[in-house]
């Protein structure tokens, strides 16, 4: 297991901040992930969300006796070549709407983003070349990389 740390986002930040911060981890940790969980329910009824949405389609589960689809995208990444990039920018665009987004590493063991309850509730577990990563794309936003911070 690779040594990371549990980070989580300042009190301080806005919801914009939040939201930023959400994406700049997404974006640095996405190749390392090797699969990532989010909840859908009640964001395809929105012109903003609907097309994010229909992207994540093809990673719905069916639901047993239904077989309509499930509320939640399973994502295994690195699978589905190509389509990652494409997977990737239809979740940025939900990161801090749904109600629950999760992302699983191996190599971190565990969970190493995690964003609850429409960005709200963060938790990353970042190395420390991800952080520094995170933290430049951060100061290219014009923003503080002290809003991410470590986890109580």
């Amino acid at each position: 297991m690779m040594d990371a740390e549990d980070l989580t986002v300042s009190d301080r930040a806005s919801p914009a901040e939040t939201d930023a911060i959400c994406r700049a981890v997404l974006t640095t940790i996405w190749s390392d992930l090797d699969g990532f969980i989010i909840d859908l329910t009640d964001l395809g009824d929105t012109p903003d969300t609907a097309a994010a949405v229909a992207a994540l389609a093809p990673y719905r589960g069916r639901t047993l006796f239904r077989r309509r689809p499930t509320q939640e995208a399973d994502i295994e990444l690195g699978k589905h070549g190509d389509a990652d990039a494409t997977v990737l920018e239809a979740v940025l665009a939900l990161a801090t709407r749904t109600q629950a987004s999760h992302g699983f590493s191996v190599d971190l063991g565990g969970i190493a983003y995690g964003v609850d309850d429409a960005g709200t509730s963060c938790y990353f577990l970042l190395t420390a070349a991800q952080r520094t990563e995170v933290d430049g794309r951060l100061r290219d936003l014009g923003m503080s990389p002290d809003l991410l911070v470590p986890e109580p």
